[in-house]
């Protein structure tokens, strides 16, 4: 069960309570899996962790417990932070930058290939029907013209697997950066 879903079944279990009550028991167990997470626990695991969603829920509403206080934020930590803004801010956005380019460049170099593989599987049936039009005139140009143009054809062909394979290559390593800045972008929150 994931961190949102354990919340929403919480709030839902706590129903009889106001909402300002229910919203501050969720603040709490969404806090307190949060510390879990940070401590090198995965979603699941820091949910199973807790008890389950009837007991907690139980135990709440048969108690007429109130919402305990939430941690109040390290000055010291929030003080650093903010000192040190004009240091990680221009890093954060140059690794951003950086990402961002990587991204363009993987595309770019498969759209490079992928349009020389179309060109060229074209440009070989148009040279190779142009070549059969041009051999009625002069025969050895035209057969020429006609080997040229299968040639690229043929080119052309050849290219078509590698054009896939990098597109799924391509594909892969977005996918990659891209959970990867999100996974970085969870962490940091």
């Amino acid at each position: 069960m994931t961190k949102a879903e354990f919340l929403k079944e919480l709030t839902k279990k706590l129903s009889r309570l106001g909402t300002v009550e229910r919203e501050k028991f969720a603040a709490y167990y969404d806090e307190m899996l949060s510390d879990r997470m940070e401590e090198g626990m995965n979603e699941e695991e820091a949910v199973a962790s807790l008890e389950p969603i009837e007991v907690i829920s139980n135990r709440i509403l048969s108690e007429g417990l109130s919402a305990p206080p939430l941690k109040k934020p390290d000055r010291v930590k929030t003080a650093l932070t903010v000192a040190g803004a004009p240091l990680w801010a221009p890093l954060l956005l140059g690794l951003a930058a950086v990402a961002v380019a990587l991204m363009v460049t993987i595309w770019a170099v498969w759209l490079a290939l992928a349009a020389t593989a179309i060109a060229l599987f074209f440009a070989g049936i148009a040279a190779s029907v142009v070549g059969l039009f041009y051999t009625i005139a002069q025969p050895a140009s035209g057969m020429f013209q006609v080997g040229i143009g299968l040639v690229c054809l043929s080119l052309g062909l050849l290219l078509y697997q590698p054009v896939t394979k990098s597109a799924q290559w391509a594909s892969a390593m977005t996918q990659k950066l891209t959970r990867k800045i999100r996974e970085r972008k969870k962490g940091a929150a």
